[in-house]
């Protein structure tokens, strides 16, 4: 999955850069059998950090950093398989960027999915998404345009081939 990431595009370069230069650990695993059953929905993936503390503004009473000593990543294989089925089928509607890349890119794979999830979570693992959230920005912004860019990447690899 990692190689796949790298591979994207430069959205995704940059994610496994992120990860595999990362100065805290970053473990990833992948969790096959979870439903949106047992997930209470479509969670694609999750990311755990454990936070060490925050150095504030005092000025502000900004936070300007949350120093985290490590984060775990997971990805809901199943989840995603189910969620592309879902976005295929009709079940799920596509209303949101990520689904529409899926419902129109036939080629797009669960696995293509899963690999965008992974640069989703990769940036919930950075201090600037935790700092944000800190500041009451919301935290799924940046990495949901990430991931998208990295679907629609993928999207226009596998739809170039051959050409």
């Amino acid at each position: 999955m990692g190689d796949g990431l790298r591979n994207s595009g430069d959205v995704g370069n940059k994610q496994f850069q992120t990860l595999v230069n990362s100065e805290h650990p970053i473990p990833v695993s992948y969790d096959m059998e979870s439903t949106t059953k047992d997930k209470g929905g479509y969670q694609l993936g999750v990311t755990g950090n454990a936070i060490e503390g925050q150095k504030i503004n005092t000025k502000t009473n900004e936070v300007v950093d949350v120093i985290i000593s490590e984060s775990n990543i997971t990805i809901n294989v199943g989840v995603i398989s189910e969620f592309v089925s879902d976005v295929r089928s009709g079940k799920q509607d596509a209303t949101e960027k990520g689904e529409k890349i899926i419902k129109d890119n036939t080629k797009l794979t669960a696995f293509d999915m899963a690999i965008a999830v992974l640069g989703h979570e990769i940036d919930h693992s950075q201090s600037k998404n935790q700092t944000d959230k800190a500041n009451g920005k919301n935290p799924e912004t940046v990495p949901t345009q990430k991931a998208e860019q990295i679907l629609q990447d993928i999207a226009n690899k596998k739809n170039n081939e051959g050409h």
